[in-house]
């Protein structure tokens, strides 16, 4: 039985969460992620200290990390800093691109049509 105002979790973790960190963004938003390599080496100018990336999911651990989806690797990241922005009609172009290449196969489309009807 629940015998104070707190939640099972908070009681479980023994602290409270951070609604920053944890609910701040949501999947698909547009964020500029920092670089950990431009913090590394912080004298080199041709090191971006931002990197472009769409938001997935959060890892839930201590630190708020979220997995995002890096626009120029093309490949997952995990972050646990990061900047909201809003989306431009430029990465709205690069996000089409990028589906044309990995997305649905018009093959794929006619077999989900089949297991349906």
């Amino acid at each position: 039985m629940l015998m104070s105002a707190e939640c099972p979790r908070v009681q479980f973790m023994g602290q409270r969460p951070d609604y920053s960190s944890k609910l701040g963004l949501m999947f698909g938003d547009y964020i500029e992620a920092y670089n950990p390599k431009a913090h590394a080496r912080s004298n080199d100018v041709f090191v971006p200290r931002t990197e472009p990336c769409i938001a997935l999911y959060p890892t839930l651990n201590t630190n708020g990390s979220w997995v995002m989806f890096n626009l120029n690797m093309k490949s997952y990241v995990r972050r646990s800093q990061w900047r909201k922005c809003t989306i431009s009609d430029n990465i709205i172009q690069i996000m089409n691109g990028m589906a044309g290449e990995t997305g649905v196969q018009a093959a794929d489309i006619l077999e989900v049509d089949q297991m349906v009807a």
